[in-house]
């Protein structure tokens, strides 16, 4: 049964194998959430990789590595999907929430 107020935000670079593995266990969840794979520009084929393997996965290929910022690109992804205020960033060390872009 899918659940739409379950989403996943998965951020990568150069993990190709990983990500698979990592992206095959999320869809496999009874949840069925809805999983953003952002791609930090990998050059080993990771995002090509996943969209073959799982078409049902929302794949964000991005044009250079951004490191981190790639969870708030893909938490915006989930937002029009779950609606406002279920996808809120994780709290930032400390407290508060991360700094945007």
């Amino acid at each position: 049964m899918t659940d739409p107020r379950v989403g996943v935000v998965v951020i990568t670079w150069n993990r190709r194998r990983e990500a698979l593995t990592a992206v095959g266990r999320l869809v496999a969840l009874p949840e069925r959430p809805h999983v953003v794979l952002v791609d930090n520009a990998s050059s080993d084929g990771t995002a090509e990789a996943v969209r073959a393997r799982f078409p049902e996965v929302e794949v964000v290929a991005l044009p250079q590595n951004l490191g981190a910022v790639g969870r708030n690109i893909g938490t915006r992804r989930l937002r029009p999907a779950l609606g406002a205020g279920h996808a809120a960033p994780s709290p930032a060390p400390g407290g508060g929430t991360p700094a945007e872009p």
